[in-house]
C-alpha cells in the first residue's frame, strides 16, 4: 500500500541525499542503512563564495521560538515528515510528538540535542529538495555554533546520520554531568570582564559579537555575579540552560565524551569543516574530532568562525535551525555578509538563485 513516505532525492547521481520506501508502517532506509547520506562521493563543483551555517542549543528554542514553525513544516512537507520517521528508527523516539506536545522532557539536553540537530537535518533535506542546484553544487565550507558543529559533521559526511543523531544524544547525556549556568552580558571592558570571571570563577564561554559574550560557571556562582554587574549599570541575562557549556566545568564529561566517541567513525570530510575550537578550516577527520571534543571547554569565538569563512571567500550564508539566531549575529559581525535562515515555512520559499548572485565566480571549476 502506498503511503506518504516516499522520496527519493539524488545528488547529480553522485551521492544519495535521502532514499527510504515505506510500506504500511515498515520504512526502509537506504541500502547503506545511514538514511540520509549528503555528498557522499565527492564529486561536485561547489559554490566558491557559499558557506552552510547550524544552530546550535539556543536556551527554550524548541518551546519558545520553534513551536508555531512545526506543525507547518511537519505537516506540509513530506521530505520533513520523512526524515523524522528515519530518527525514529534510529533512537525509538518520536520527535515530532514531542514538539507538537510541547513536552517538557525537551528541555533535558539528552533530547534537546538530538532533536535541534534533526530539526535543521530536516529543514536542509527539505530546501534542497526545492531547490536541486544545491544538490549538485555543495558550499564551499560549512560550520555550526556549539552544537550546530555535530550537524555540519553529518552534513560533511564525517559521521552518518544515525550516527549524528546517536552522537547528539550522548553528547547531551554527558553534559547534564557540567551542571551550572551561564549568562549573557553586553560585552564588557576587559578590566570589568576580568574582575567578575576572576572574583565569581567564572568562565568566558561564547563571543556571540561585539554586543555580547556569554560566561559560563557553577549555578551558586552566577547569582551573586549578575548583582555584582548590575551594580555596576549592567544587565545581564541568565539563560534557561542547566549546564556549563564551554567551560573548565566540563573537564570531567570532556574525558567521558571522548570515550564514548571511540566507538563512533569519523571520516575526512566532503566540504571542508570550519571548527569550534580553535577556529579553523579542517579537512581531516581526525582533526576534526579532536576539535568536537575540545569545545565542551572552551572558548566559542563566533566572530573568529566567521573570520576563518571569510578568508576563505565565503560571504553568503545559509543557517539552518530552528531559529534565525546566527542570521542575526552575522550582521554583527559583518554587516556586509550576506544570510539567509531557513527555519520554518515561508523561509523555504526563498529561492537558492535569488539569494546567491556572483556572476564572476557562481560555481568553482
Amino acid at each position: 500500500m502506498k503511503n506518504e513516505f516516499e522520496p527519493t532525492f539524488f545528488i547529480n547521481g553522485h551521492g544519495l541525499i535521502v532514499s527510504y520506501t515505506s510500506n504500511d508502517n515498515d520504512i526502509e532506509y537506504s541500502t547503506m542503512k545511514e538514511g540520509l547520506k549528503i555528498y557522499s562521493e565527492g564529486i561536485f563543483k561547489p559554490y566558491p563564495k557559499l558557506g552552510f551555517l547550524f544552530t546550535g542549543q539556543g536556551p527554550d528554542l524548541l518551546h519558545r521560538r520553534f513551536r508555531d514553525d512545526f506543525g507547518q513544516l511537519y505537516n506540509n512537507f513530506e521530505s520533513y515528515r520523512g526524515i523524522f520517521s528515519i530518527a525514529k528508527i534510529f533512537l525509538n523516539i518520536d520527535f515530532a510528538d514531542l514538539i507538537k506536545k510541547q513536552d517538557e522532557s525537551l528541555r533535558d539536553p539528552e533530547l534537546a540535542q538530538p532533536a535541534l540537530v534533526l530539526i535543521s537535518i530536516a529543514n536542509l533535506t527539505e530546501y534542497f529538495s526545492k531547490n536541486p542546484e544545491l544538490m549538485e553544487h555543495p558550499p564551499a565550507l560549512l560550520t555550526g555554533h556549539s552544537l550546530g558543529e555535530l550537524t555540519a559533521l553529518i552534513v560533511a559526511g564525517v559521521v552518518s546520520f544515525e550516527d549524528g543523531l546517536k552522537i547528539a544524544r550522548l553528547r547531551g547525556e554527558i553534559m547534564k554531568a557540567g551542571s551550572g549556568g551561564m549568562m549573557a552580558i553586553p560585552s564588557l571592558d576587559e578590566d570589568v570582564l576580568r574582575e567578575v570571571q576572576a572574583l565569581f570563577d567564572l568562565d568566558l564561554a561564547v563571543i556571540n559579537g561585539p554586543g555580547q559574550v556569554v560566561l559560563s560557571g557553577r549555578g551558586p556562582d552566577i547569582e551573586p555575579a549578575i548583582k555584582f554587574l548590575s551594580e555596576k549599570g549592567i544587565t545581564p541575562t541568565v539563560l534557561p540552560i542547566t549546564i556549563a557549556a564551554h567551560s573548565k566545568i566540563m573537564e570531567e564529561p570532556q574525558k567521558k565524551f571522548a570515550q564514548a566517541l571511540e566507538f563512533f567513525q569519523f571520516n575526512d570530510p566532503k566540504i571542508p569543516i570550519v571548527s569550534v575550537f580553535g577556529p579553523q578550516l579542517r579537512n581531516n577527520g581526525k582533526e576534526i574530532r579532536n576539535a568536537f571534543i575540545q569545545q565542551l571547554t572552551h572558548l566559542l569565538n563566533f566572530p573568529e568562525m566567521i573570520a576563518q569563512a571569510k578568508i576563505a571567500g565565503v560571504d553568503h550564508f545559509i543557517e539552518f535551525g530552528a531559529a534565525p539566531i546566527l542570521s542575526g549575529l552575522v550582521k554583527t559581525v559583518d554587516p556586509s555578509l550576506k544570510i539567509i535562515s531557513i527555519h520554518n515555512a515561508s523561509a523555504m520559499e526563498r529561492k537558492f538563485d535569488d539569494f546567491y548572485q556572483d556572476s564572476s565566480a557562481s560555481i568553482l571549476i
